[in-house]
């Protein structure tokens, strides 16, 4: 299937199931005040940044497996990781014995929800793991498919909670819960089906998944936390109203993150198999297509600000009318993400993720400088500059070590010209 197809599919797909929170947020402001808002912002910031290590990130290395594995082998390679996440929940636990009083401390959320979490991310592994594979498999449809229901599921659920219990911010995270565990069990019987199940496991499998995705843990934590730093700065010095009003604001502008995951399940399979045939046309068509998302990815922001008037107009709470100012920052943060991603590819394929984890932690570091800087100096939308200008310098030094793992014929154009 021609990657423009692939694209518009996944993009279809993951609005319905990455834009759950945004397909949501109308209802969320009408019955939730900010403070709770805030909360549920929280909860899903720590969803987001425990999920890398609970999964380990087998996703990144069944996908390099795929390119270079035959299907009998595959479904070995698949089988032998399938104890990694469940491995990584128990030590999960007994972290979370350890620490469960400080985070119950720092965020305000129950010690009841908080060992709920990793119960929640083990169920999020394997709803994954099928979408990975649909993806790796170059099956958008199927995907699509998937995923639709996965969205029809969470939203229903997270609706009958909130409005036949008493509304609140935990009626929603229960909703997550349900859907990833029937999901689960249907993903279990899709692995089934595709004959993913072999007793031939191999010890070498299970430690290169390890040693390929244990760097990447780093990397997506450091990357999660630069992107949602800007919630945990603004919990810690505004508080929980502040929060909630802004994460009404960066939903909006998270359409801009939606797009830009769409386009690297779709980017990801085109960008592996292009660069393992490695002739000149190959490595051309990765060039224009680079420049074709640059360019559309620098414009987005500007076309999700203006979208996101009506929005603000007919569909959110008057409670949240000052969250327009932040969507134009977050979105242009998401922008300059997707150029990263464009660029991580090439990286990835070279299997050089420790580079990836290095970079990531080195971003972090400066984004919680900018961040605590920017907070103090111009208040709240501060960590908006922050983070957008953060993924800036993320992008740009993504770029520069891509280039040097491979001459790719940026301008091909002039010398073509030159011939003629």
């Amino acid at each position: 299937m021609k990657f423009k197809t692939s694209f518009i599919i996944y993009t279809i797909a993951s609005f319905l199931n990455a834009g759950v929170p945004f397909l949501l947020l109308p209802i969320l402001t009408k019955l939730l005040p900010p403070e709770q808002y805030g909360v549920l912002t929280l909860y899903t910031v720590f969803i987001a940044l425990f999920f890398p290590i609970i999964s380990l990130n087998i996703m990144s290395p069944l996908q390099i497996a795929y390119t270079n594995l035959n299907q009998k082998e595959f479904a070995s390679y698949f089988s032998s990781i399938l104890s990694i996440p469940i491995v990584m929940f128990l030590f999960s636990i007994v972290f979370l014995t350890i620490f469960s009083t400080t985070l119950h401390q720092l965020s305000n959320v129950s010690l009841t929800m908080l060992y709920a979490l990793p119960i929640i991310l083990l169920f999020q592994v394997f709803p994954k793991l099928v979408t990975s594979v649909y993806q790796i498999k170059e099956q958008p449809i199927r995907y699509a498919i998937y995923q639709l229901s996965f969205a029809v599921m969470n939203i229903s659920t997270t609706i009958y909670l909130l409005y036949a219990y008493n509304a609140n911010w935990e009626s929603r995270i229960l909703a997550i819960l349900f859907t990833n565990m029937f999901f689960t069990f249907i993903a279990l019987f899709i692995f089934k089906r595709m004959d993913l199940y072999t007793k031939n496991l191999k010890k070498e499998y299970f430690t290169d998944a390890i040693k390929v995705g244990t760097p990447l843990i780093i990397h997506i934590v450091s990357a999660v936390l630069f992107q949602m730093s800007d919630r945990l700065f603004i919990q810690y010095f505004k508080g929980d109203y502040d929060l909630g009003v802004f994460a009404a604001g960066a939903q909006i502008g998270m359409i801009a993150l939606i797009i830009q995951q769409a386009f690297t399940q779709a980017w990801l399979p085109y960008l592996f198999k292009n660069l393992k045939l490695n002739t000149l046309a190959n490595k051309i068509k990765i060039v224009k297509l680079s420049y074709i998302s640059i360019i559309l990815f620098m414009i987005m922001p500007f076309i999700i600000e203006l979208v996101s008037i009506p929005i603000f107009t007919f569909f959110i709470d008057k409670k949240y009318e000052y969250a327009q100012q932040y969507v134009f920052w977050v979105a242009l943060g998401y922008a300059f993400l997707g150029i990263y991603k464009i660029f991580s590819g090439f990286i990835l394929f070279k299997k050089k993720t420790s580079c990836l984890a290095w970079i990531s932690l080195f971003s972090l570091i400066i984004n919680f400088i900018l961040n605590y800087l920017f907070i103090n100096y111009y208040g709240t939308i501060g960590v908006a500059y922050a983070t957008a200008l953060t993924m800036m310098f993320f992008a740009i030094i993504v770029i520069c070590i891509a280039n040097r793992l491979f001459g790719l014929p940026w301008f091909y154009f002039s010398t073509f010209k030159g011939q003629k």
